[in-house]
């Protein structure tokens, strides 16, 4: 099954215009310095359009990104454009303390209750080894590169509602190059140097935001490439970019291309990556455009996003090991984190400024913690963290050591009490190492009860959503009271038979207690007439105890099967309201068939009727061919004869006009002429007249005739004086054969 790719243009107001963009509908026109293009997408959004309707196209409807992925599909959603297009504003640029990702989040969360999934990483170049590095920004405690395999090794946090995700986003931004400000090294302001990765698991199916860094412009000037970074960085960008170029180019030509051989030539860590990815599902890619940009740019940009709407994908069927954290071991992770980046930061500091600034640490470590009670959502507050850490630790720890731990902040400000007292400075220092020592071990010793703690309170999740599992089925107790009524039937005919067996018992063993009164004699005579009872009477228990275990299957076979009957019921309940509303549909449909058939025999007779009336019309018109040729035969050879017979003039006018009429007054007068002329010529005079000029004929092909003995003769002596002329030689021969020729032309003309 292909699934085809979905192509998002949007239109940013500019300050210059260089290029005039018209929407019309799904279409836009480029304009520029006489040259055109037009291309059509399958949405365009306009100016006057904000951040929140492409947030809502993507999110939802049925066609959206959310609803694909609710389905039980893989989506991507992927932002390609120039430098300062706005593609990256467009998703991220909040409105109203809202963007593309906590939209997708709240209408995941609406529709359904199941927890999700989140990673978030970026591809990187670092300037120490000159070469890209993909890393996790929520692998806080070893921030490390990942090596070039890659979307395997990423650590995904269970969130379960839209606040743990905007944490855990704003988490990832504080280590994300991409969002940094110049001040701290980063280049947002400008443009993002990165690529960034969001994706979000549902089950065992993924949503992908990709926002890739920003294309060159052909004409860059020395000021924005050095706000943009080092050439080197530049280059790196520019060659994954253009791998990314060729990876679209490759995917429109072929939907059953792999990634295996989408990567084979290909070195760049972004091609590694996104192929991958382009290759799970559905595809929806965005650029945006301003006017202000270069004709050339914005028709390449345009050329690439209509090249990517035409891909169509046989989506791969890939497993994705997933290293799932709990929101709780993350928090603890972020705030370690936080401990040893503030650590670090001060330990190259001289040890007088730090025991002379300790009122200023204080002061710093006050705003850190009024910084995390900001970032950390409502249902993870601090208080409650330590309540619950202290209570699991309660129930794992059985040494004393458990009063000595506690939250690597009041371990801070325990330090910085400890500065207070009365010592010199050699001492301070070397309790301040010892302190070290102490935070790093009772560190440590955290990480491994965290790890505990988090396995405990996973299991815990799974017992809660069994809980949660059964208290939904109660709202069903009206379903299944038919079934327990038949169970309870069952039940009682299983008792009815158990009591039957049990008195049996309690008779037989009566008897024998009866039997146990009388003489040993009377017992073995006894024995003796029962044994055979006996025997029968064990075998009609085994055979009642075959017979309740067959009706207790039978009654759990009836349970699935009452279940399956109900649901068929309804099944073909809805298949007999179909099929009657077919029925009336084929009734209707029946009768205009009939209708048409009517009407076909119809036509049919009328078609035939109509060829016998035209056969008829063509005979007629063939013999009107026929006579109108041979009359106008006759009227060429009346003509004549009225010319020589010397007829006037108002005669022939006459006849002009009426050989000009239609063709029954044509007929008319031809044949009153006719008759006319053939009783004129039974007159003598005519009859004289016509052997005159019988005569003169005869005389002048008599004369005919002579001239052309006369020309022979001619011919003859002309050919005789030629040869006499050519023996000869000299100008008198040249002159005397011209006069002889222009003499012998003139009289033949003649």
């Amino acid at each position: 099954m292909e699934v085809k790719s979905t192509g998002i243009l949007r239109l940013l107001p500019a300050r210059e215009i260089k290029v005039e963009m018209k929407v019309l509908n799904d279409e836009i026109s480029v304009r520029s310095l006489g040259e055109s293009k037009s291309y059509r997408f399958d949405k365009i959004f306009t100016k006057s359009q904000s951040n929140t309707s492409i947030w809502d196209y993507l999110t939802r409807g049925k066609s959206s990104a959310v609803s694909t992925l609710l389905s039980g599909h893989n989506v991507s959603i992927t932002t390609y454009g120039e430098v300062n297009s706005g593609k990256t504003y467009s998703f991220f640029g909040q409105e109203q303390s809202k963007d593309l990702f906590s939209e997708t989040l709240s209408e995941i969360f609406s529709s359904q209750s199941t927890p999700l999934g989140l990673s978030i990483w970026e591809i990187v170049y670092s300037l120490d080894d000159r070469c890209e590095k993909i890393m996790d920004l929520l692998k806080i405690s070893d921030f490390k590169p990942l090596p070039s395999t890659l979307t395997q090794d990423f650590i995904t946090v269970e969130i379960s509602s839209l606040q743990e995700g905007q944490y855990i986003f704003e988490c990832a931004k504080e280590l994300s190059s991409n969002w940094k400000t110049k001040s701290e090294g980063g280049s947002r302001n400008l443009n993002n140097r990165s690529h960034f990765f969001i994706r979000i698991s549902f089950e065992n199916y993924y949503l992908h935001i990709i926002d890739l860094s920003g294309v060159l412009p052909s004409n860059l000037t020395p000021e924005i490439r050095v706000k943009l970074g080092c050439d080197e960085q530049l280059n790196f960008t520019r060659i994954g970019l253009n791998q990314y170029r060729s990876i679209i180019w490759e995917m429109a030509k072929n939907p059953c291309v792999s990634s295996d051989l989408l990567t084979t030539s290909r070195k760049s860590k972004l091609a590694l990556v996104i192929s991958s990815i382009l290759m799970l599902g559905k595809n929806y890619f965005f650029t945006a455009v301003k006017e202000d940009s270069e004709y050339e740019d914005v028709i390449k940009n345009l050329d690439i996003l209509q090249r990517a709407q035409g891909i169509k994908i046989r989506p791969e069927v890939s497993f994705i090991e997933k290293k799932i954290i709990p929101m709780s071991v993350f928090i603890q992770r972020h705030k370690v984190a936080k401990y040893w980046e503030f650590n670090v930061k001060h330990e190259k500091v001289d040890k007088k400024s730090e025991f002379e600034n300790s009122g200023k640490i204080d002061k710093e470590i006050g705003s850190f913690e009024k910084e995390d009670e900001k970032q950390e959502p409502k249902e993870f507050s601090r208080n409650l963290l330590k309540e619950q850490i202290s209570q699991m630790l309660q129930e794992l720890d059985e040494g004393p050591s458990k009063k000595s731990e506690f939250m690597p902040e009041t371990v801070i400000v325990n330090n910085n009490v400890s500065f207070e007292n009365p010592c010199s400075k050699a001492e301070t220092s070397f309790f301040k190492e010892k302190n070290a020592l102490i935070e790093a071990e009772i560190a440590e010793i955290k990480a491994t009860h965290e790890l505990e703690i988090d396995n405990l309170r996973l299991e815990n999740c799974s017992l809660r959503q069994k809980l949660r599992t059964v208290q939904d089925e109660t709202n069903f107790v009206n379903i299944f009271k038919i079934y327990e009524d038949e169970i309870s039937k069952l039940e009682s005919n299983i008792k009815s038979l158990r009591e039957d067996f049990i008195t049996s018992l309690h008779s037989i063993e009566k008897s024998i207690e009866i039997v146990d009164n009388e003489d040993h004699d009377d017992i073995n005579i006894l024995k003796k007439k029962y044994k055979s009872s006996i025997k029968e009477l064990a075998n009609s228990m085994k055979q009642l105890q075959q017979n309740i275990l067959e009706k207790e299957k039978e009654s759990s076979n009836l349970k699935k099967n009452e279940r399956k009957w109900h649901m068929s019921r309804k099944c073909f309940e809805n298949i007999a309201r179909k099929s009657v509303a077919l029925e009336s549909v084929v009734g209707k449909q029946s009768k205009n068939l009939q209708l048409n058939e009517t009407t076909f025999h119809e036509m049919i007779e009328e078609i035939e009727r109509l060829n016998s009336e035209n056969g008829k019309l063509k005979k007629k018109c063939t013999e009107a061919d026929e006579y109108s040729t041979r009359i106008t035969e006759e009227l060429k050879i009346m003509k004549d004869i009225a010319a020589t017979s010397g007829m006037p003039e108002e005669t022939l006018n006459r006849i002009h006009k009426n050989l000009q009429a239609p063709f029954k007054v044509q007929s008319d007068f031809v044949i009153s002429l006719i008759h006319r002329l053939q009783n004129e010529l039974n007159n003598k005079k005519h009859i004289n007249f016509l052997d005159n000029i019988a005569h003169e004929v005869e005389i002048l092909a008599n004369a005919f005739e002579e001239s052309q003995v006369r020309e022979k003769n001619m011919f003859e002596i002309l050919l005789e004086m030629q040869k006499r002329l050519d023996k000869t030689d000299g100008e008198f021969s040249k002159e005397t054969n011209k006069l002889l020729r222009q003499t012998l032309l003139s009289q033949l003309t003649l």
